[in-house]
């Protein structure tokens, strides 16, 4: 079971503590989970509230998957398609993106998902045409993924497809997940 510190939000360590310890705290009432880098908010709190007592349930735990995409020229399509990752986790869900540049420039990419059984065949697009991962004349960007189908069990692959590109040449891309206990 992870180790379970009841503080003031302000009293939050900035290292985030060991990786998987809990912080709740006491004046907003809300939980957090050390990444190893610092500390994230946990979505639904992982305690059900007893009066003058907290019951410990698990609480998921963060992650992030990196793809290091190089380019050698702009690109329009047609896509090059990044290296598929296969996921090993019982249950997870997509939290977030982060594309960060070596240039200023504009990036558009896809994530493809398929399950083992249909992999590579039947990939679908998981990011939607309305909120795709997208570097607009930036070097750095970051987004949500409202509107992704994104929960997935173990043997999803996911697989980075570079859609456009212009004056960007080495950047890397990041997926936040979150895996379920």
């Amino acid at each position: 079971m992870p180790t379970l510190h009841s503080i003031l939000r302000a009293n939050l360590p900035a290292n985030g503590g060991r990786l998987g310890e809990l912080w709740y705290c006491v004046d907003t009432r809300e939980t957090f989970i050390s990444t190893g880098f610092g500390t994230a908010p946990v979505a639904s709190p992982p305690y059900a509230a007893i009066p003058g007592d907290l019951i410990m349930a698990p609480a998921p735990r963060a992650t992030v998957i990196e793809w290091l995409i190089e380019l050698e020229s702009d690109l329009n399509p047609p896509a090059i398609l990044m290296q598929p990752i296969a996921l090993p986790f019982e249950l997870s869900r997509l939290t977030g993106w982060e594309i960060l540049s070596d240039a200023q420039g504009d990036l558009e990419l896809d994530i493809l998902l398929a399950s083992y059984s249909s992999y590579p065949n039947s990939a679908t697009i998981l990011s939607t045409a309305t909120n795709p991962p997208r570097l607009v004349n930036a070097i750095k960007a970051q987004g949500d993924v409202a509107g992704w189908d994104n929960v997935f069990g173990p043997g999803t692959s996911l697989q980075v497809s570079v859609v456009s590109a212009r004056a960007v040449r080495r950047v890397t891309f990041s997926l936040g997940v979150e895996i379920s206990p």
